[in-house]
């Protein structure tokens, strides 16, 4: 079968490798049939925070069909479609045991710690994988995990019930999805800051939210609180950000950063501004689920065509360079 592997440092290659092994007792095997490239695979792909191990096969927003199952694996039945949850929890730390799995002291991730999904087939455990609706397409699945993410910030965020000024930085995936399911739970005084035209005017018309960038702050945030979302993971765009909230404003941090950010924390003491960071999800990636066909039209609008594994390394060095627009590649083994 057809695998990408990274090796190192912006080395990323489709390779073949050998067909799986029958999984073991409390596993499947899953053919891939629609896996997306995270933000977080490239941040690992430009700076290798996270290799673990190497090589690895990268990939963890996954959906595709079970073709083999473990014998200690009875609710996991042959065909049927599932998606991948990302995380590898110890299971046993502090958070862990206090149900906070997504802060786990150990935390690893698939197509980190284990191989991934940009593969012909991946051996899973099956208690992380989850069924998804039979009129779901397999590519539109492979977004319940970055839609997980997204309604975890929302929630971090606490919105309150009143109206509130809510300003998404950055129209990547995340950033993308939260306006999109912000505008589909129905909060309309919204804005999305993006540098990039195509994205920012993209997902603003998919969303209704107002497109605005960096140099709009004055005019967007004005003086009432407002909840701030970073899914940028840009001191260029956080410190300012921070910088133009008023008091009793929340900002809240999704996006990964390559590097230390200095920040005006007297700004946060002073004006009592919740500070308020996100990872991954607890539980909602069940619940986005549910929403993949209510938004199913939505998401389709920022998804790239399907490319194929040959199609990956090249894939990955156009979204670090900024030369392809696409909020979403999707890649269909």
């Amino acid at each position: 079968m057809k695998a990408v592997k990274l090796h190192g440092v912006r080395d990323l290659r489709t390779e073949t490798v050998a067909d799986p092994a029958p999984p073991a007792a409390d596993c499947v095997t899953v053919k891939v049939r629609a896996v997306g490239i995270c933000g977080s695979d490239l941040h690992n792909y430009k700076t290798g925070m996270w290799m673990s191990r190497l090589p690895v096969t990268p990939g963890h927003e996954l959906a595709g069909e079970i073709v083999a199952v473990g014998r200690g694996a009875p609710r996991a039945r042959v065909g049927d479609k599932v998606v991948a949850d990302s995380r590898v929890p110890c299971g046993s730390c502090a958070t862990c045991l206090r149900g906070r799995p997504n802060i786990c002291l150990r935390m690893g991730y698939l197509g980190e710690v284990r191989d991934g999904g940009f593969a012909d087939y991946v051996t899973l455990p099956a208690d992380r994988v989850m069924a998804y609706p039979d009129d779901v397409s397999p590519e539109i699945a492979a977004l319940s995990e970055p839609l997980g993410v997204a309604l975890h910030v929302i929630r971090r965020a606490a919105l309150p019930s009143e109206d509130c000024r809510v300003v998404v930085a950055g129209a990547g995936a995340i950033g993308g999805l939260l306006c999109i399911v912000l505008s589909h739970l129905g909060h309309d005084d919204l804005f999305l800051i993006e540098r990039d035209r195509r994205r920012r005017d993209l997902i603003a018309e998919i969303s209704g939210a107002g497109p605005a960038t960096i140099d709009d702050l004055d005019r967007i945030v004005g003086a009432a609180p407002v909840i701030a979302i970073d899914a940028t993971g840009s001191g260029a765009v956080v410190a300012p950000l921070l910088d133009h909230l008023c008091p009793g404003s929340r900002l809240v941090m999704v996006g990964i950063f390559a590097d230390r950010v200095g920040l005006d924390l007297n700004r946060v003491v002073e004006g009592e501004i919740d500070l308020i960071g996100s990872s991954v999800f607890v539980d909602e990636q069940r619940d986005a689920l549910a929403l993949l066909k209510p938004l199913e039209h939505r998401l389709e609008r920022i998804l790239s065509k399907p490319v194929s594994l040959d199609d990956i390394p090249r894939a990955f060095e156009g979204l670090a360079t900024g030369a392809t627009p696409d909020i979403k590649v999707i890649a269909t083994p």
